[in-house]
């Protein structure tokens, strides 16, 4: 089945195919990872060490001919997964809000014509989703300097994160 880039069905597809994958394919699976999580077609897992990935990062890429699987190794000490950033320090994990370097900042700007709540609604998801992603009091702290700066840039007056 094809589905056009940008349908609201691909994600609903890549979804149910990856089920698939995983209810036929990971119940007998040797390497399995010691962590794993995905979220539509994009996939986190951790492993024993840097090369016990690649048995199972083939047997993802054997399923299909159209489907092509990539790998991110940690290089570094953070990295990205879709909106977070994670860094692995032995035992304990931090993750606080990830942006691309191509993040311009630029948002729903405080004089734009829209109702109120909008802006307010757009403040609160933002915050929420800060408290969600991070791993420490003082790295949402961080990010909510982050949102005040940026909010600011965009017009929002100081009474907002007061």
């Amino acid at each position: 089945m094809v589905v056009a880039m940008g349908s609201p069905l691909g994600p609903v597809f890549a979804n149910i195919f990856l089920c698939h994958l995983e209810e036929t394919y990971f119940v007998n699976c040797p390497s399995f990872p010691k962590f794993y999580r995905r979220y539509v077609d994009d996939i986190f897992a951790v492993f024993e060490n840097g090369t016990s990935y690649l048995p199972f990062f083939n047997l993802l890429n054997q399923q299909h001919p159209n489907l092509k699987f990539t790998v991110e190794e940690q290089t570094g000490v953070s990295f990205p997964f879709l909106n977070v950033s994670i860094s692995i320090n032995g035992n304990s994990v931090d993750t606080w809000v990830f942006r691309k370097k191509t993040h311009t900042g630029v948002m729903l700007n405080f004089n734009a014509v829209v109702p109120n709540c909008w802006k307010n609604g757009l403040i609160r998801c933002l915050l929420h989703s800060a408290k969600k992603i991070c791993s420490s009091e003082h790295l949402f702290n961080g990010e909510v300097e982050n949102l005040r700066k940026l909010f600011a840039a965009n017009g929002y007056p100081g009474v907002y994160f007061d």
